[in-house]
C-alpha cells in the first residue's frame, strides 16, 4: 500500500506540474502571434534541454543505487556541473561562438533548473514523497502566476523562466549549504550512471529534433516563419493527450506487474481500440473549438492534428507493449530500437522537412514512432503469461 501511495502521489504531482506547464503555454499563445509563439517555442526546447542534460543518468542511478550517503556529494556535484556550464556558456558567448544573447539566456536558466531537478531526486531517494508532491509543481505554479499577470511587461517569456530559475537555485543551495563538499565523487558516478546515458540521450534528442530541423530552416530562409509557431501550438494543444497518457500509464504500471496476464494482446487490441476512440473524440473537440473560436488565428493548426496524435497513439501502445521485453530482459533489442528512431529522426526529419517544411516534421514525428512500435511488437510474446519482476 505504501508502495502505491507513493506512485500515485508522484505520478498525481507530475501531472498536475505537466498540466500547469500547459496551461502556461497557453497563456503565453494567447499573447504571441503564430511566428513570435515558434520562437517562443524554440527557446522553450532549450531551456529544457538544458535542464535535463546535466541530470542525464546521474539523477536516475542515484535514485537507483538508493544510497543516502551520497547525498553531500550528488548535490555538490549537480550544483558544479551547472556552476561550471553556466560559464562555459557565457565563455562561448564572449568568443562569438554563440551570438544569440537569449539562447545564452535560455542555456544558463535551463542550467539553474537542473539543480532544482536534482533537489527533487533527493527527495524521492529519501522517499520523502509528500514534500516531492508539492514542490514538484512550485516552479510551474510561479512561471504561470508571472506570465498571467505580468507578460507584457518581459520582452519575452524566456525571462520569467529566467528569474524563477534564479530563485530556485538560490534558494536550493541555501538549503543545502552545509551540506557542500568539493569532493565530488566524479569517478563514482560517472560509474553509476552508465546504464542510463544512452536511453536518456536519445530521448532528449529526439523530442527536440523536428523543432531544431524547422527553427534552422526558417532562420535560414527556406521555411515561412510561422511554421514553427503552427508546429509549436499543434503541440501545445495535444500535450493534453500525453497528459492524460501518463496518468493512464502510471495507472497501469502496478496492475501490469502483479497480473501480467493484463500483457496479452486481447488487452493490448482493447486499449488501442479504446485510445483510439479517444483521440478521435478529442479531435473532433479540438476542431470544432479551433474553427468556431480561433479559425482566424489558429484555423490551419487542424491539418496537423492527426499525424501527432498518431504519433502520440503509438508511443501509447508501445509503451505498454514494451513492459514485456523488460520482464525478458531484452534491453539491448530495446536500444537498437531507440538508436534507429534516434537516427530516423535526425536524418529523416533533415529531408521531409526541407521538402515539406511543417507536414514533413509531423510526418516523421508519426512515422519514427510508428517504426518502433513495429519493432516492440516484432519482439511482443502475445501469449504472455509470466510474472514481472
Amino acid at each position: 500500500m505504501n508502495l502505491f501511495k507513493a506512485i500515485l502521489s508522484v505520478g498525481t504531482s507530475r501531472l498536475i506540474s505537466a498540466f500547469i506547464a500547459f496551461l502556461i503555454s497557453i497563456v503565453v499563445m494567447n499573447e504571441l502571434s503564430i511566428a513570435d509563439y515558434g520562437d517562443f517555442y524554440f527557446y522553450l526546447s532549450v531551456i529544457t534541454l538544458a535542464t535535463t542534460f546535466p541530470c542525464i543518468g546521474i539523477n536516475n542511478s542515484y535514485i537507483f543505487n538508493a544510497d543516502a550517503k551520497l547525498e553531500s556529494r550528488f548535490i555538490s556535484l549537480k550544483v558544479f556541473i551547472a556552476f561550471v556550464l553556466s560559464v562555459l556558456a557565457l565563455i562561448l558567448k564572449l568568443l562569438n561562438v554563440i551570438n544569440d544573447n537569449l539562447l545564452i539566456l535560455c542555456l544558463i536558466t535551463g542550467f539553474g533548473l537542473s539543480v532544482f531537478d536534482s533537489h527533487l531526486s533527493n527527495l524521492q531517494l529519501k522517499k520523502k514523497f509528500t514534500a516531492y508532491a508539492f514542490q514538484l509543481p512550485i516552479k510551474n505554479i510561479a512561471i504561470l502566476v508571472i506570465a498571467y499577470f505580468s507578460l507584457a511587461v518581459f520582452d519575452s517569456p524566456v525571462y520569467i523562466y529566467a528569474y524563477v530559475s534564479a530563485v530556485v537555485f538560490f534558494l536550493v543551495v541555501i538549503t543545502y549549504r552545509r551540506k557542500l563538499t568539493v569532493d565530488f565523487g566524479f569517478s563514482l558516478f560517472s560509474k553509476m550512471a552508465g546504464g542510463f546515458y544512452f536511453f536518456e540521450i536519445s530521448s532528449l534528442i529526439m523530442i527536440r529534433s523536428e523543432t531544431w530541423w524547422l527553427k534552422y530552416y526558417s532562420d535560414n530562409g527556406h521555411l515561412d516563419d510561422t511554421q514553427l509557431g503552427l508546429y509549436g501550438i499543434a503541440f501545445t494543444i495535444c500535450t493534453v493527450v500525453s497528459i492524460v497518457s501518463i496518468a493512464v500509464n502510471s495507472a497501469l504500471l502496478p496492475y501490469v506487474r502483479n497480473t501480467p496476464s493484463l500483457l496479452k494482446i486481447k488487452n493490448v487490441i482493447m486499449l488501442f481500440l479504446l485510445a483510439s476512440v479517444a483521440l478521435i473524440l478529442f479531435y473532433i473537440l479540438v476542431y470544432i473549438i479551433v474553427n468556431y473560436y480561433y479559425a482566424e488565428k489558429y484555423g490551419e493548426v487542424i491539418d496537423y492534428l492527426w499525424p501527432i496524435l498518431l504519433g502520440m497513439l503509438f508511443s501509447f501502445i508501445a509503451g505498454f507493449i514494451r513492459l514485456d521485453l523488460v520482464q525478458r530482459e531484452l534491453n539491448s533489442y530495446l536500444n537498437k530500437i531507440y538508436t534507429l528512431q534516434l537516427l530516423m529522426t535526425i536524418s529523416l526529419g533533415g529531408f521531409l522537412i526541407y521538402y515539406f517544411g511543417l507536414f514533413g516534421a509531423v510526418t516523421v514525428f508519426a512515422v519514427v514512432r510508428f517504426i518502433g512500435l513495429v519493432m516492440i511488437l516484432l519482439k511482443y510474446d502475445y501469449k504472455n503469461t509470466k510474472t514481472l519482476c
